[in-house]
């Protein structure tokens, strides 16, 4: 590999890309970290393409890279692309358009792996295939119903020897009346008799919900796979842990034999390097899949739990060095 640097595209603020800029710098790579929101204010991308590739440079606020110096590209959630406050309305959704257009596709093109590709993360996002392919894959799915119709939800939930509970289809959760952050919307168990002709303002997924002994995140770094068992000691945790995060214990487990070779079909199916994969363990011990953010938040886990989830990932945007 003729590059030197890895390229980190990430908020400033994120736990998980922190770990993973330390590891790569414990390795002595050059790194440069931006956000794409950086772009065009901030940060400015030149580039020109002849004879078959792209060149040019990436110029920040502390430090400017040749393409051809790139080694890597890690994606950790980087928020959209900022224009300038002047450019408004319809020419302000054009304008960050273009600014993303230019950034991923001009970096996607460059002959470098990346933890993720976003084209990858695009296709790997949509929760109803997730479900399909994993049980395409070998791993147990639960129950799950996707419906606008109040009727259909009622009667799935009433024929359920299960309860039943509602989340979001989409993964990127509801967005907050001020400013650019979104908030997660957790797993919730539903009375049948609430559902009413609401139901109808927009498609819902309804899911039974699996008994639990504990859930696991299984982290999936390259060949590596970090399972940890999140132990819920409270009643909203124990429904959904991201309510109550005060509540959770952790424990690194192994991942057994059928299971891990799903996971490994699935990651090869999506074509993927990285995945964060939710599962819950029954009180007999069987393993069912929730589902799978490929771009998902792990830093607090690798910290709470001890397991090298950042060292991994610095070793596979590095290990044709």
């Amino acid at each position: 590999m003729g590059g030197s640097t890895v390229l980190v595209l990430a908020q400033q603020t994120d736990p998980s890309a922190d770990l993973v800029v330390d590891a790569l710098n414990r390795r002595n790579v050059p790194v440069m970290r931006f956000d794409v929101a950086d772009h065009p204010q901030r940060v400015i991308l030149t580039a020109e393409h002849f004879g078959g590739h792209w060149s040019g440079t990436l110029v920040g606020l502390d430090r400017a890279v040749d393409l051809e110096s790139v080694r890597a590209v890690h994606l950790v959630r980087p928020a959209p692309p900022d224009p300038p406050a002047a450019v408004v309305g319809p020419a302000r959704e054009w304008a960050i358009g273009e600014s993303a257009a230019a950034v991923y596709g001009v970096l996607e093109s460059l002959p470098v792996p990346w933890v993720t590709r976003p084209r990858l993360l695009i296709d790997a996002q949509g929760k109803p295939r997730q479900l399909v392919i994993a049980a395409f894959c070998g791993l147990r799915t639960p129950r799950t119903l996707i419906t606008s119709d109040p009727a259909a939800a009622r009667a799935f939930a009433q024929g359920s020897d299960r309860p039943v509970g509602y989340k979001p289809i989409h993964p990127a959760g509801v967005r907050l009346n001020v400013g650019p952050s979104w908030e997660s919307v957790p797993f919730r168990l539903i009375d049948p008799n609430d559902l009413d002709d609401s139901v109808r303002a927009t498609a819902h997924l309804f899911q039974e919900f699996v008994p639990k002994q504990n859930e696991v995140r299984l982290t999936v770094v390259g060949r590596h796979m970090f399972a940890v068992a999140i132990h819920a000691g409270s009643a909203a945790a124990r429904v959904d842990w991201r309510t109550d995060y005060a509540a959770l214990t952790y424990d690194p487990i192994s991942v057994p034999s059928d299971v891990a070779e799903g996971v490994r079909r699935f990651q090869e199916h999506y074509k993927l390097n990285f995945s964060a994969m939710d599962f819950v363990v029954s009180p007999d011990g069987t393993w069912t899949f929730l589902e799978n953010n490929p771009a998902g938040q792990w830093g607090w886990i690798e910290l709470a739990a001890k397991v090298p989830i950042a060292d991994a990932i610095a070793e596979l945007l590095t290990e044709d060095a």
